[in-house]
Parts: C-alpha cells; sequence; structure tokens
C-alpha cells in the first residue's frame, strides 16, 4: 500500500514538473533532432541540412551555455531545406533575434535573397526584409562614425594598423554590400589586396586580434576570400596559422577552404557556399583532419 502511495506521488510530481516545463518556455532548440527525409527533399539538400544540424549541433555541445544567434539561424536554414514545419523554423529565426537582434538582421539581409530561405510567403518575406534591413541601415551608419581613440582607449593594438583595417574593411563592401557592382568594386579589391600583401611582407604574420582588436580580426581574412584562388591558397596556410594562435576564429577559416574547393573541385566541405555540393565524406574527413577542424 505504501509502496503504491509512493509511485502515485511520485508520478504526479513529475507530471507536475513536466506542465511547468511546458507552461514556462513552449518551445525548445532540441540539439539531437534530425528529421526523416520527406518525399519532396532531393537527397542532396537531405545530406546538406543534415551536415548543417551536425556542425551546429556539435559546436552547441561544445559550449552548451552559449548558443549564439547563427544556431539558431542555421538550424531555421536547415529545417527549411528538410520542409520541416514552417512554425518550427519561425521559432528558431525568432530565437536568433532574440540571441542577437542586430547580427541576424545583417546575416538576413545578405544571405536571404527569396521568400523560400525560409517557407516564406512573398507578404512575410518583404515584411521582415523591411523590418531587417531598417536595423540593418543603422548599424551601418554607426560603423560609418567609428571612433578610433573610443576603440583605442585602454587596449594596446597598432593604431596605424587598426586605421588601415578600418579602410579596407570599408572599400571592401562599398560596392558590395547593397548591391555587387564589379566594374566599381574590382580596382577595389585589387587595391586592398596589394596592401595585405605589403602588410604580411612587412610583419610576416596574419593582422589579426592581437593586433588590432575583435572587431578587425575578420578584415584581413575578408580580403582574401575576396581575391583570385592563386591569393587564397597562399594565405590559407597563413589563416590557418592565425586560427591556431587565436588570433582568428575558425568559421573564417571553414569559409576560405569552401571558397578554394569550390572554385578548384566544385564541392565544399562545411557547407558556406549556396548552391554548392558537399564533398563525398572521405574528402570531408580529410580535409577535417588536415585543419585540425572537429
Amino acid at each position: 500500500m505504501i509502496l503504491k502511495i509512493f509511485r502515485f506521488w511520485l508520478l504526479f510530481f513529475m507530471f507536475f514538473i513536466i506542465c511547468l516545463s511546458t507552461n514556462g518556455q513552449d518551445y525548445y532548440t532540441r540539439i539531437d533532432y534530425f528529421p526523416v527525409q520527406k518525399s519532396d527533399v532531393s537527397d542532396e539538400k537531405f545530406r546538406k541540412a543534415n551536415y548543417i544540424l551536425e556542425q551546429t549541433y556539435a559546436s552547441i555541445k561544445k559550449d552548451s551555455s552559449n548558443i549564439v544567434y547563427a544556431d539558431h539561424f542555421n538550424i531555421a536554414t536547415a529545417f527549411s531545406l528538410l520542409r520541416e514545419p514552417k512554425e518550427n523554423i519561425m521559432k528558431e529565426l525568432n530565437l536568433a533575434q532574440e540571441k542577437d537582434l542586430k547580427s541576424t538582421a545583417t546575416v538576413f539581409i545578405m544571405a536571404v535573397k527569396s521568400p523560400e530561405h525560409f517557407q516564406l510567403t512573398q507578404h512575410e518575406f518583404d515584411s521582415l526584409h523591411s523590418k531587417f534591413q531598417h536595423i540593418y541601415n543603422k548599424e551601418k551608419l554607426k560603423v560609418e562614425s567609428f571612433n578610433i581613440d573610443e576603440y583605442l582607449s585602454g587596449e594596446k593594438y597598432d593604431r596605424d594598423l587598426v586605421e588601415i583595417m578600418y579602410l579596407l574593411d570599408k572599400h571592401d563592401q562599398k560596392y558590395r554590400k547593397n548591391e555587387f557592382i564589379p566594374e566599381l568594386q574590382t580596382p577595389l579589391d585589387i587595391k586592398n589586396q596589394t596592401i595585405i600583401d605589403s602588410l604580411y611582407n612587412q610583419f610576416g604574420k596574419y593582422i589579426g586580434r592581437s593586433t588590432v582588436g575583435e572587431k578587425f580580426e575578420h578584415v584581413m581574412w575578408l580580403i582574401i576570400q575576396h581575391a583570385n584562388i592563386d591569393m587564397q591558397e597562399k594565405y590559407l596556410p597563413i589563416v590557418y596559422t592565425a586560427v591556431q594562435n587565436q588570433d582568428l576564429k575558425e568559421t573564417p577559416l571553414k569559409m576560405l577552404i569552401d571558397r578554394i574547393y569550390s572554385r578548384k573541385y566544385g564541392y565544399q566541405i562545411f557547407g558556406s557556399q549556396m548552391g554548392v555540393d558537399l564533398a563525398e565524406e572521405e574528402v570531408i574527413k580529410d580535409v577535417k583532419r588536415k585543419y585540425n577542424i572537429n
């Protein structure tokens, strides 16, 4: 009898906890959820989406206390490829906004070019695009009014290099941000690449976080990313060393590898290039092993 009563209250308590959890949080990101392949999802889309989920879940598990907006954005993209219910796609996109509205707006404006990306209607897409464009434009004005003295306050960064990186960053995006105008942007890209070569010859290393701070650690990589394949291959080991030395985050390295492999072989390793197929599993494993990327 006592055992039956104990079991009853145990079940009641468990049910109560579940109810509290459900009421307190209607939705949460499951980092073990891999949807089954639906009939209207191609094998290539299914493979790409699962790869995005694997990479994102692995990143979250590495530091579960620091789920960032990009994790939710990536999951939303994967869910859309897998034709998951639209409400789950939008919940992930909303979580991305909650984490970092400004960064989500920037990525949306730069990467999402059609309603199909998130299974949106044209009206929903236009509404979101308008909202994010407004946020993006405000942030762009802040960047344009960058205060170098404030940035350098209390830091030991090289002022001359910070000024150079600030200008290189602006020039790289001048005719690329809203609409790419190659006849105007290409001459600027070539000039930027010449400056990067000069800086590398002078300092013999990647100009990154330790020299110009986190805000500009990406700039040298960005110029390389937009260069020809010869320059990309030349600087790939230098970018790799910068990542190993914590002078640059790992994501730019992945994107550079993808850009090179896309150009050379017609496939990519990490899924950062839109419209490019993933390499075979063994190739992906070999590249990850070579560059010490999980």
